[in-house]
């Protein structure tokens, strides 16, 4: 709640710097909620279908990907190793902002709350900006959670090593990867940085 609240604020200041961006193209001018929920339906079936369309680039971009996934997961139990090493309680302490901005429940309210209070203000920039955190919160969870499901890769605490793989399992104990938390983080800050178009505020959420 905290995390939303501050979000919410810093939104608020810098909403001045995004008055010239309102009559770009993304804005959906004159639309009612029933639009955005075509456009959350459709481009949900676009996401799914996209990889249909790559190009050459978009190949090599997820290759890209794909390969520096793998180099992180070469040196996992050493960087694992020399994190806890180093371990504090105020360390620990500050790392809770990262778990409660990419709890997924900071996007939600923070989407809820611009959706509504954009609709109820016939705010049409706020509420198209709500209904897309809301997307990208949706989106990145469902892939998030499919490819959990699919990889099976153990959690820490399970002290299995870098290796433990176990497929198709719906077991929390072995979502490890890829991050929920890291996901839904990324998902409301390029959703937020995109909308707002002001530099040290997208330098700020990330």
């Amino acid at each position: 709640m905290r995390i939303a609240s501050l979000i919410t604020l810093l939104f608020m200041l810098a909403a001045p710097a995004t008055a010239q961006h309102r009559g770009d193209a993304g804005v959906d001018h004159d639309r009612g909620v029933d639009h955005d929920l075509d456009v959350f339906v459709q481009d949900a079936v676009d996401i799914l279908s996209a990889p249909a369309d790559f190009s050459a680039t978009d190949w090599l971009h997820s290759g890209m990907v794909l390969a520096a996934g793998l180099a992180a997961w070469s040196v996992d139990e050493e960087v694992r190793g020399w994190t806890q090493e180093r371990r504090t309680a105020a360390a620990d302490d500050w790392l809770r902002v990262g778990d409660y901005y990419g709890g997924g429940v900071t996007g939600g309210l923070l989407g809820i709350g611009l959706f509504g209070g954009g609709w109820a203000a016939g705010d049409e920039w706020t509420r198209v900006t709500g209904r897309m955190i809301l997307q990208s919160q949706f989106y990145s969870t469902f892939v998030t959670h499919l490819l959990k499901t699919v990889l099976g890769r153990a959690r820490p605490f399970r002290n299995e090593g870098k290796n433990s793989f176990l497929f198709f399992r719906i077991d929390n104990a072995y979502w490890a990867h890829p991050s929920g938390h890291a996901t839904s983080a990324f998902a409301l800050s390029s959703t937020l940085s995109r909308r707002v178009g002001n530099l040290p505020f997208s330098v700020l959420l990330y």
